[in-house]
């Protein structure tokens, strides 16, 4: 069971909407829980200053920093696809659960927001 597990975190990366938007449009909460989420989260461009910037390296002097990602949506299924109404506690749990997901994939989401993916 823990090699699927270790699977099901490595599916969770989900896709860049719009800038600002990630969407795990299948999103494994656990072996048998599955659903979507949407994550908004601030994406600014910050000037590096003088010092630092690399001795010689002139091609990147703004760095994008990925702030405030919160959980907008949040769904749940069940086995005949059909929406799982959710507790206010079980939508925090879950929650936590996809911004954890969310943070493990920071690097695609960057990637994302400068043009890459």
């Amino acid at each position: 069971m823990s090699s699927f597990a270790v699977n099901r975190k490595s599916a969770n990366k989900g896709t860049g909407l719009k800038p600002g938007v990630w969407n795990f449009e299948e999103f494994s909460f656990s072996d048998a829980v599955f659903g979507s989420a949407s994550v908004e989260y601030r994406c600014e461009a910050r000037k590096l200053r003088n010092d630092e910037i690399a001795e010689g390296d002139v091609s990147r002097p703004y760095e994008l920093e990925i702030s405030e990602p919160s959980v907008v949506e949040l769904k749940v299924f069940d086995d005949d696809g059909a929406e799982i109404k959710l507790e206010a506690l079980d939508r925090k749990v879950l929650g936590a659960l996809v911004l954890d997901a969310f943070e493990a994939i920071k690097d695609d989401v960057m990637d994302f927001e400068i043009g890459l993916l």
